[in-house]
């Protein structure tokens, strides 16, 4: 496939992508060698201080991804079950609480320790907790499994196209913070950012994050499929009232007894329209892992066929 940016694009920028590169990378080995050594050091002294049958309370349930695809809605309706409870946590930079906890994924929040992370839920409650991080990350998802090897996993996917332009008009509505997030020329076009992936092969970019048959190929062995809860944004949005209930029986809660709020969450506001040229690049780009995809699952996603 032809590159995403037709025009020359100068040195500089190619030398600054290298390098974002570099820095992300080491950053994400570095934040792995830490949980792993978090979780090493907890499992010698966390029996030495709370006593070997010390009792946790860990989530049942984990909406695990994909990024920008509908999860916060999903989190929102779920918690309007009075059975159901997501864990929920202050976070500096926004108002109110956040049912993200990235506590497999972020050192600084794993660090806090199993006890504290059972301590967001509450026993005889059906408990879940929601952080899109978790899909592309495999040490999340190692960790995940040795911790809550029971718990139930809930995917939402979205037509990958759709996502990558929405994780960009993300990224880009939260400028400055945003510069140390997962993509190569912050501030720049979508699609100088596309190529910047294309250049160094990053694997935690825009476009990857789309490449979802390698995400749950990964998850499938660690989990068995009836144990994972694929959903698809645009069939949930088509049914939300039937979709929710199919969830609840995946979940093992009470039926849809009441009224739900369907407000759709964390809306992003976009500033640019998708290129066409650019669409269909990426459509090109997406078609191989899309039936990649549809094999692993069984069934095909036609919505996503020319998606706008």
């Amino acid at each position: 496939m032809g590159s995403f940016v037709e025009f020359k694009v100068s040195a500089i920028h190619q030398g600054y992508a290298r390098l974002r590169y570099v820095r992300l990378m080491a950053n994400r080995q570095a934040g792995n060698l830490a949980l792993r050594t978090i979780r090493l050091l907890e499992g010698v002294f966390l029996p030495l201080i709370h006593g070997p049958g010390s009792e946790l309370t860990l989530p049942d349930f984990l909406i695990i991804g994909a990024q920008k695809s509908g999860t916060s809605s999903l989190a929102h309706w779920l918690s309007q079950k009075t059975d159901l409870n997501l864990s929920m946590i202050q976070v500096p930079w926004k108002r109110g609480l956040s049912p993200e906890t990235h506590f497999f994924s972020d050192p600084m929040v794993r660090i806090k320790g199993l006890r504290w992370y059972s301590g967001l839920f509450s026993p005889g409650r059906i408990n879940g907790e929601k952080t899109p991080e978790y899909l592309p990350r495999r040490t999340s998802l190692r960790e995940i499994r040795q911790r809550c090897p029971e718990a139930k996993i809930i995917v939402m996917l979205r037509n990958p196209v759709s996502r990558a332009f929405s994780a960009y008009q993300h990224y880009l509505e939260d400028l400055p913070r945003s510069r140390d997030w997962d993509w190569l020329l912050p501030g720049h076009s979508f699609e100088a950012n596309l190529w910047a992936e294309e250049l160094t092969g990053f694997t935690m970019g825009l476009l990857a994050r789309g490449r979802y048959a390698e995400q749950l190929e990964y998850l499938f062995s660690l989990f068995p499929k009836d144990q994972v809860k694929i959903l698809v944004l645009e069939r949930f949005r088509d049914d939300p009232r039937g979709s929710l209930k199919d969830l609840l029986a995946f979940l093992g809660g009470k039926p849809n007894d009441h009224d739900f709020e369907f407000l759709h969450r964390n809306r992003g506001s976009y500033t640019s329209q998708l290129a066409e040229d650019t669409r269909r690049k990426l459509e090109d780009y997406y078609r191989p892992f899309n039936q990649r995809l549809f094999n692993l699952l069984g069934y095909s996603i036609p919505e996503w066929e020319s998606q706008k």
